[in-house]
């Protein structure tokens, strides 16, 4: 259904919403705000109602639905005062105060989509059956279920709309070409793939593509057995979910980068911050700070880009870039406060709260609860699992931090976060184990992956100078001194996480033997 008010436009089949004919990007639960008042078409939407369809009735705060009321004033343009659109009923609710028009779009053919400011638009096509004998219908049911299942898995994770499935569906008889399918169904990417069968034998191939041409972005195959269905069933669309979504983010950063500066909307300048962040360079987190920044200028409400900074200012202490300490572990929390208020059911911007948090703080406990809340929500996060591996890592829980990291790699292969995979397992290894040796060489192996994870260094001298392998720890302490000259045990206090030396009393006093200057 299309709903028109004002000069706006909101189709709720398509998750858009344009103003003045522009398309805007809205936050998911600022749209469904929009949403549910334009459904009721000017009739009182209580507190409670809203709580109920756009929270999901969770337990939120007065602050979280005025900053999704303030947002959605500003998307509709109207600033809440005389002649607003979306009216203040005191002590009762919300409406829509201007006339609010419908229209079916059941039997309509989706035009191309026009250059899009929001989040991109997945369709999870019908898999293709090849059969082993005529007539195996419990394949084809269990084909139905994996296309289902994969739908219902892409979907949790929130940084893309994902097209109900019934659409899709009702392209099966047709089997239009990737660029035509993706036109009817007003789609930005296409998941289409095929099942094999062989005996107890399963197949899946798996290709992500790109409507507008066809061009496929990323491929993968599964095997696997047939022993239990369900089991099956998950197995496949959590790896597929795991592997495809990063390759989404990739093709939208490329995407983004493909718009000339000025035009770039807070979401395109907030992916093109992702892959600096994850360059885990000095020069390249200050850009990505520098785009974030322009990206909540232009959109306070962007939830992402606000969770996003938060990190990259909470990577600035740990791997002691910051030139004021106290000013981003400030500032770092207080970003993280406001993404956490914006989008308490987004797993990206969750697992940035609790990143931001564990590096800025070292409050574990805190940090858990937004990864729990995050891997509920997507289960197949790979970031999320890393992140509660270091956890368990810092708790003292050796075996729920190599699980932990295990899972994370199996959904995201090349992750860019894989040696800080390696990282936490060395972490996990050396503190609460007596595979020492092997947590060495794990710091070692990761550093070898990333030799820009300069930080890594302090990592392995710490443990180098603890087993007594003195001449080792004072080589790793001269090259961390090397890419950190001026560097003092005084600005590692200032800067560290308690969780860097909370298993140690006598941490910093390591470094001061090893030549590092306490002052």
């Amino acid at each position: 259904m299309t709903y028109r008010f004002a000069d706006c436009q909101l189709d709720a089949r398509r998750h858009r919403f344009e103003r003045a004919g522009e398309a805007l990007h809205l936050e998911p639960q600022v749209f469904d705000l929009i949403r549910v008042l334009a459904e009721a078409g000017g009739a009182l939407v209580t507190r409670d109602d809203l709580i109920a369809t756009v929270w999901g009735g969770l337990n939120v705060s007065d602050a979280t639905i005025s900053a999704r009321i303030s947002a959605a004033r500003a998307a509709v343009g109207d600033s809440g005062k005389a002649q607003a659109v979306i009216e203040t009923v005191a002590r009762r609710g919300f409406r829509l105060a201007v006339p609010v028009e419908s229209v079916a779009k059941a039997t309509e053919t989706v035009a191309p989509a026009r250059v899009r400011a929001d989040s991109p638009t997945l369709a999870v096509l019908p898999f293709d059956y090849a059969a082993e004998s005529p007539g195996d219908m419990l394949a084809e049911g269990i084909v139905d279920e994996i296309t289902d299942s994969l739908a219902d898995a892409l979907a949790k994770v929130r940084e893309f709309h994902v097209i109900a499935r019934q659409s899709p569906f009702a392209l099966r008889d047709q089997r239009p070409d990737i660029p035509t399918a993706a036109r009817l169904l007003g789609a930005d990417y296409l998941v289409e793939g095929t099942v094999r069968r062989a005996g107890d034998r399963v197949r899946v191939s798996v290709h992500l593509a790109r409507g507008s041409d066809g061009h496929t972005i990323a491929a993968e195959r599964f095997d696997d057995r047939l022993a239990d269905l369900f089991d099956l069933q998950d197995r496949i669309a959590a790896q597929v979910a795991g592997r495809i979504a990063p390759s989404l983010r990739t093709a939208e950063v490329a995407r983004a980068e493909t718009r000339p500066p000025a035009d770039r909307t807070a979401y395109d300048l907030t992916l093109a911050a992702l892959p600096l962040i994850c360059a885990h360079g000095r020069d390249e987190n200050a850009r990505a700070i520098d785009l974030l920044e322009q990206a909540v200028a232009r959109d306070p409400t962007q939830a992402r880009a606000l969770g996003l900074l938060g990190w990259a200012h909470a990577q600035q202490l740990s791997y002691m870039w910051s030139a004021d300490p106290a000013a981003d572990r400030v500032r770092a929390l207080a970003l993280a406060e406001q993404a956490a208020t914006l989008a308490p059911d987004h797993p990206a911007v969750l697992t940035a709260v609790a990143a931001t948090i564990a590096i800025s703080t070292g409050k574990g406990g805190r940090a858990a609860g937004y990864i729990d809340r995050a891997l509920a929500i997507d289960p197949n996060n790979a970031w999320a699992w890393m992140r509660r591996g270091f956890g368990c890592a810092y708790d003292g829980d050796a075996a729920g931090a190599l699980a932990a990291m295990d899972r994370a790699e199996r959904l995201s292969p090349l992750d860019p976060f894989r040696f800080n995979m390696m990282l936490g397992r060395a972490v996990a290894l050396y503190h609460w184990t007596e595979r020492k040796d092997e947590a060495i060489a794990l710091i070692r192996a990761a550093l070898d992956m990333n030799p820009r994870a300069h930080w890594a260094w302090r990592v392995l001298a710490a443990c180098l100078h603890k087993m007594g392998r003195v001449d080792e720890a004072r080589a790793a302490a001269a090259e961390l001194l090397r890419h950190y000259p001026g560097l003092t045990v005084d600005y590692m206090r200032q800067s560290l996480p308690a969780a860097a030396y909370a298993t140690e009393e006598n941490y910093f006093s390591r470094f001061i033997a090893l030549g590092v200057p306490e002052l």
